[in-house]
């Protein structure tokens, strides 16, 4: 079996090397990491003048609303007949002398604060010899 054979011949290598100027333009943006507290403000008791306005503003609603209930129940209780007046008014102001208390106990803030990443970016020009590279990253 005959195997084919490659014949080649080598002659002077033609390279030509033109270094002409090369300027560089390397542009960052760091990341940026924002963090948002104003959710455990909030739960702590520091609001914007808006949520407070908003929230005093319901707070004096019920607050209104129970107090005309108290007033009118306390009138009622008043025409009932058969009881002593004297024994009515005592027992009323007794309960407004010692108003039922509620406490609480609680950890804040309740929600953790928002966090948002803001991504970075690098943007390389390279200018060479009339020609220009740029690449985002």
């Amino acid at each position: 079996m005959q195997l084919p054979v490659l014949k080649t011949e080598k002659g002077p290598a033609d390279f030509h090397l033109r270094a002409g100027k090369t300027d560089f333009v390397l542009q960052i943006e760091y990341p940026a990491v924002e963090i948002d507290f104003t959710s455990c403000w909030e739960d702590m008791g520091y609001r914007h003048l808006v949520s407070l306005e908003k929230e005093f503003a319901a707070r004096a609603r019920e607050t209104a609303l129970a107090g005309i209930e108290r007033r009118a129940g306390e009138g009622k209780e008043m025409t009932v007949p058969g009881r002593d007046i004297r024994e009515i008014i005592a027992a009323q102001a007794e309960r407004r002398a010692w108003p039922e208390r509620e406490f609480r106990l609680d950890i804040i803030p309740h929600q953790p604060p928002s966090v948002s990443v803001c991504e970075g970016r690098v943007r390389i020009k390279v200018v060479e010899a009339g020609r220009i590279f740029d690449r985002r990253v």
